[in-house]
């Protein structure tokens, strides 16, 4: 996948989270035409490197567990 590409992911996922309309992984799976592997291994890459990511079990989707900068 080049480069382009998977910065796009990361911005189309990064919406979804900060909408707070990302669903689980599996909705963000077939919102972006993904697999849920794929889903995982982005959201890792966001932890890695310090946008915490977790699942807010109360609204069933996914959040930032820190402001932004």
């Amino acid at each position: 996948m080049a480069l382009h590409q998977i910065i796009k992911r990361y911005i189309e996922i990064d919406q979804l989270i900060r909408s707070r309309q990302s669903g689980n992984a599996d909705r963000i799976a077939e919102t972006l035409g993904m697999s849920k592997r794929q889903v995982y291994n982005y959201l890792n890459a966001l932890n890695k490197i310090g946008e915490f990511v977790e699942f807010d079990t109360i609204n069933q989707t996914y959040r930032y567990s820190r402001e932004i900068r």
